[in-house]
This record gives C-alpha cells, structure tokens and sequence, in this order.
C-alpha cells in the first residue's frame, strides 16, 4: 500500500489532532505493508525520509519558520481564511495528486483537498455542530462542508470512539458500519511515577502540598466554570488541604471563568500552570489527590485515561465516551450540577466512594491504535 498524508497538523505547538497524526504516522511509516508514503505540508512535498525528520521528538528542522507565521496570521485574519487557503491548495497540489492517483490519501483533519475512492477521512468528533457557538462561524461552515463532501463523494470516515461513530452515522445518514474506529492511545510514558518525579513536577509549577487536577484547553467546552464553583463551595478546611491546579493552555471566552478562578488565585486556593510539556504530565497525574474532568462534549477523553493509567483517582463527566473511556477506572457526576460535582470530590477526597460502573476502560496503547488505523487504509486499498 502507497499513501499520502496531510502532514500540517504537525506544526508545533501540536494540538490534540496533532498528537493523534504523530503517533498514528510514526507507526505507520514503519509498517512493512505500506511500500511507500509521501505527504504535503502547506505548499512543499515530504519524501518518507523527511517525514521521519519531521516526526522525530523536539524536532522543528523541516517547517519553514517564515512560512508558519505567514500562514498562522493568514489563518486568522483573513475573511473566509480557509476556502481561500484551501482553493489555493488544491490547485497547486491538484497534478500531484493525479500521479499519484494508486495512493490512499490520508486527511487528518475533517477537510480533504481531495476525494477519491481511495481517501480515508477522520472526523473526531462533531463539536462544531453540537456546540457551534464554542467554534468561529467560518469555521463552523468549512468543517460542515469538508465533512459532507468526503461522505457524499464516498470517501471512508474514520473516527475515535463508539459514541462518535454513532454522532456521525446519525448525522450524514450513513450505516454506522462503514465508519471505522481507530482511537488515540496512550503512550508508556502515562504511569504511576516515583515520589521524586512528583516532587520534581510540584517544585517545578509552584505546587505545595495536596492538590485536585484538571488538565484542558481553557475552552467552555471543557467545563472549567463548574469545577471551579465545586471547589470554591468545599468547606475552608478542603480547601486548605487541597489546591486547585489546572493544566492547560489558554483557550477563548473565558470571561466568567476569570470571574470564579481569580478570587480562587488570589486566596492561594488555586494555581494555573498554563500548557504543560507531555513528559511533564505523567507526574502531576500521579500526584493528584484526585484528577477531575467535567467536559460538556468529547470525541474520546483523553485526560481520563492518561489520568487513570497514572493511578490519579478519576472524576469524569457523567457522558459518554467518558464513561466509556473510563470504565470502572473511575467516578462519575452531572456535569452541568456543581453540587453533584462538590460532593463526588468530597467522597474521593475522605475515600468514601463506591465504583459505580461495571464497563471495562476502554485504553489503548498507540500500537494498537495504529493497527486500526491500517485496517481502514488496507480495506479501501484493497477495493
């Protein structure tokens, strides 16, 4: 099997879809049954020695610096920013892809260039359509557009749980079997650390004594607001006890969480570390009294199973696939009710808690996951 890879998702500083794409395509690249891969990044083409190079770990080396800011502030200051970069990608990559017509094409990211019988598309999840407002409205119409013309065209959909696929089948009327899973894992790296590596990483951020974790984007998706009111409402003495830490790169309208979180800060109640490397995170997940995550919608959860392969007591929202993902790993509560939230951290805090799942997590290593990401491109390559 030959393949093509959209490879600007890798540009640093990656997200979650781009973690996904490097784990996923640092396996792949090294499967015997894939005889040659080649990919675009913006307006170059990468050889299978230069995606090696670029999927090496710190590396920055084969992504043009000028051309990232050019594109970055193209991104977002442009009207229609993405119908314009995309016409323009398509015309310039429209006699690439003509040679290459054998190729699977793998597009990483809703939107393909092209479709073709042979194009694998993965959608994560449809957050732009459940909670549009959370999204720019341009960005809103071009996920909506990219996704219906990958389905229409028959391109496969490759998603990351049970929960999406079934999102995804209900929504573009498609039978649920013709989209295929392959979720993220989660790499060795997410264990239970030593004392010493936890007192590194607390030293590290300015954390001193017991804390409870929240690791994401500072987005309304992920909920903040209803954890930080659970805590503010625990008594004087929990509070003492235990800090509020969360892990996470700013995000956008964050106004009323400012309002909550800042008295919190300024009290010595709760510290915010900002975006945290992922050789860091293993320790403050191993540390954390409890690690809680209330997010309103996810494609997967990945917070949850770092956290529970780390050994953190697991408070998760009580949605699928969170559930899903953590199985009987983990807790759960209403997360749109602060009080049920503040009484659930109460019980894990005194260790008075009961499990109240019966599922097995559903954790993954990258391994595994990349093998069924290979059985979606070796089923269409076969067609």
């Amino acid at each position: 099997m030959k393949l093509i890879v959209n490879l600007s998702a890798l540009q640093p500083p990656l997200t979650g879809i781009g973690h996904y794409t490097k784990e996923m395509l640092k396996r792949v690249i090294n499967d015997g049954r894939v005889s040659d891969i080649q990919g675009f990044l913006y307006a170059r083409w990468l050889n299978k020695a230069q995606i090696e190079e670029l999927l090496a770990d710190n590396n920055d080396s084969v992504v043009n610096s000028k051309l990232k800011a050019v594109v970055k502030k193209a991104v977002s200051l442009l009207p229609y920013n993405r119908k314009l970069i995309y016409s323009y990608m398509r015309a310039l990559h429209k006699n690439r892809f003509e040679e290459l017509g054998e190729y699977v094409y793998w597009e990483p990211n809703y939107m393909p260039l092209f479709v073709t019988p042979k194009t694998v598309v993965s959608v994560y999840d449809l957050s732009h359509i459940r909670y549009p407002e959370f999204h720019p409205k341009e960005r809103v119409k071009a996920l909506e557009n990219g996704i219906k013309k990958a389905v229409n065209k028959g391109a496969t959909i490759v998603t990351i749980s049970e929960f999406s696929r079934e999102e995804i089948a209900d929504r573009y009327k498609i039978d649920a079997k013709n989209v295929k899973i392959a979720p993220p894992g989660t790499s060795s790296a997410f264990c239970a650390k030593s004392t010493n590596e936890i007192a590194n990483a607390k030293k590290r951020y300015g954390i001193e004594g017991k804390y409870i974790l929240s690791v994401c984007t500072v987005e309304p998706r992920k909920n903040l607001i209803k954890v930080c009111e659970a805590y503010a409402s625990l008594d004087d003495d929990m509070k003492k006890t235990y800090k509020l830490v969360l892990v996470g790169k700013s995000g956008w309208l964050s106004d009323e969480l400012e309002k909550i979180l800042k008295p919190l800060e300024q009290n010595g109640q709760a510290i915010r570390c900002g975006y945290v490397r992922d050789d860091e995170l293993p320790a403050l997940y191993s540390g954390a009294s409890v690690f809680v995550y209330m997010s309103l919608y996810e494609g997967y959860g990945m917070p949850v199973a770092e956290a529970i392969r780390c050994g953190a007591p697991t408070l998760a929202s009580s949605l699928e696939p969170m559930m899903s993902v953590g199985g009987n790993k983990a807790i759960y509560a209403n997360s749109a009710d602060s009080s049920d939230i503040k009484r659930k951290l109460e019980l894990l805090l005194t260790g008075n808690i009961v499990q109240n799942s019966d599922k097995i997590p559903q954790i993954f290593g990258w391994d595994e996951c990349a093998d069924m990401l290979m059985d979606a491109f070796l089923d269409i390559d076969g067609r």
